[in-house]
């Protein structure tokens, strides 16, 4: 094994570096980065290409969709002492790229330090621009060989990280609009790390694995949890059938607990929606399911507003069913559609200061 190390070390070499998520939002699909390493010029640096400044206006431009990355640069100790603190696995893959092409790609590299792009978090992103470099070094061979169509959609895929985080999970899956729900290529899978580097793991160049060597330097603590199966269904679990049990005998009360937690749903949705450059977020069905007018409901509680409500959900669910709705709004709808239902049937219909 050390003379193979030792062998690899002794020429320039390009790697794949990946990154588990961490427990900040923005960690939460993991990271790529590039190393390219020298020894003969004494190189040893990273390139991330997902480096964003973090200050006061972060949140606000993540919300419209207006994020500037840059590339940023490092010496690979340093790199992995801070991804390490973190507590975040760090797996390195070494790949069989020509040392002609390696050359080239780190004289590419050096370029590009400290250029800023939009950053696009389905098909623009640190793990994308990673893939692209190590694509350019193959001629192309990566992109080519992604062609096949997967059974995931950009929805699922993104969604993945989050199933040990179920109410995040939750919040992702009603924010993304119909434009998730596209079927996706292996290729455009890479925009998460980990599905970037288990595809790697399975390419071969010139019949030889394309990873020539691959370990974790740095094991995460936290990297052996068993998530839910399906987080929707804490959703339904803690806060669905608890109000459904309520509001079979008080459902005044479901009234004053649903309708303002529907609503903010509903206008965060319609927030995102309108005030986001992101298509993922943009002219989604979910604030049909979750109307920011059910606030007006606190103070003219009508039965037939529900009964309509419940109509409408039904409806959605016939036209997703014949593919005419594409976005997958089931989940949200199993978890509505029977509150409307509830209050449809059980409702007096008295104004709320009776």
């Amino acid at each position: 094994m050390w003379p193979v190390l030792l062998g690899l070390m002794a020429q320039p070499s390009l790697e794949l570096i990946t990154m588990s998520p961490g427990d900040p939002l923005y960690t939460r699909w993991g990271h790529a980065a590039i190393r390219v390493a020298d020894p003969s010029q004494n190189l040893d640096l990273v390139y991330n290409f997902g480096s964003i400044d973090l200050g006061p206006n972060f949140w606000r431009d993540t919300l419209r969709g207006e994020v500037h990355a840059f590339v940023a640069v490092s010496r690979y100790a340093p790199t992995l002492a801070a991804y390490a603190q973190e507590e975040r696995t760090i797996t390195r893959r070494v790949l069989r790229i020509p040392k002609s092409a390696t050359t080239s790609i780190a004289q590419t590299l050096a370029s590009l330090a400290g250029t800023r792009y939009v950053y696009h978090h389905l098909e623009d992103n640190c793990s994308t621009r990673a893939a692209d470099v190590l694509d350019q070094a193959l001629g192309g061979a990566l992109s080519a060989k992604g062609a096949r169509v997967l059974p995931e959609t950009f929805r699922s895929v993104a969604l993945t990280p989050l199933r040990d985080a179920p109410w995040l999970y939750v919040a992702v899956d009603i924010a993304l609009a119909g434009v998730a729900d596209r079927p996706l290529t292996q290729w455009q899978a890479r925009f998460v790390p980990s599905e970037l580097a288990t595809w790697i793991d399975t390419l071969s160049s010139n019949n030889l694995p394309l990873v020539s060597f691959a370990s974790d330097v740095h094991r995460g603590k936290n990297n052996d949890t068993t998530p839910w199966s399906w987080p929707w269904l804490t959703a339904y679990l803690l806060v669905g059938i608890p109000l459904l049990a309520l509001g079979h005998k008080r459902p005044r009360v479901l009234l004053f607990l649903w309708a303002p937690l529907a609503s903010l749903i509903g206008a965060s949705v319609l927030v995102l929606w309108l005030g986001s450059r992101y298509d993922f977020l943009q002219a989604n069905a979910n604030v049909l399911v979750f109307p920011p007018t059910h606030a007006f409901l606190l103070f003219w509680p009508k039965r037939g507003y529900f009964w309509a409500h419940a109509i409408l959900l039904s409806i959605l669910t016939v036209l997703y069913a014949a593919n005419i709705v594409a976005q997958n709004i089931l989940p949200m709808i199993g978890w509505s559609l029977p509150l409307s239902l509830l209050l449809a049937w059980k409702l007096d219909g008295r104004p709320a200061s009776s």
